[in-house]
């Protein structure tokens, strides 16, 4: 095998949905690449000492062999044993059971298998009131009592009713000057 043609030049791992240097082939895995080109301006210059980038798909022989590989998931760290064919991570990762996961309230990294039980209990995630639309953490449910959420949609209906007020007082002075 040839180690150094499907490893990635910028970040020295396995390449991941290779591109190619048209001028020299030098192979970078896209999001590198892309990366690269976002951080210099133009013209780009290739990141080995060639004349300017210009992107081309992987040549037909990095892409063969990368196509053999069997690569473990990069969710191995967190306990996922799965070892797959190439061309098969990107989808097995995806739906991968070990996959991280952001919770919307204490911001842990959860696997995506317990995520949702995590999120369904978690007392920092944001809830809605149906009712009124507050919005509290969970950790703060049981003070949103009816007698609170009656008194948010009487506050909200005072709101609305001021609001029609100012608009027939504006639509009854417009009656008045056209008089």
């Amino acid at each position: 095998m040839y180690p150094e043609l499907i490893i990635c030049s910028l970040c020295r791992g396995l390449l991941w949905l290779p591109k190619s240097c048209v001028n020299c082939e030098t192979s970078y895995c896209s999001l590198c690449i892309k990366n690269w080109k976002a951080e210099n301006s133009e013209p780009i210059i290739c990141p080995k000492p060639c004349s300017g980038f210009s992107e081309r798909n992987c040549p037909a022989a990095v892409v063969h062999i990368l196509n053999t590989l069997e690569v473990k998931c990069r969710n191995t760290l967190y306990g996922c044993n799965e070892t797959l064919r190439y061309t098969s991570l990107e989808t097995h990762e995806e739906v991968c059971g070990y996959r991280q996961m952001t919770c919307d309230g204490c911001q842990q990294e959860i696997a995506k298998q317990d995520f949702q039980e995590h999120n369904s209990t978690c007392l920092l995630v944001l809830l809605e009131c149906p009712e009124c639309a507050t919005v509290y953490q969970r950790q703060y449910e049981e003070s949103h009592t009816e007698t609170t959420c009656l008194r948010e949609q009487l506050i909200q209906q005072k709101k609305r009713l001021d609001k029609l007020e100012r608009l027939v007082d504006s639509l009854t002075g417009n009656m008045k000057q056209l008089r």
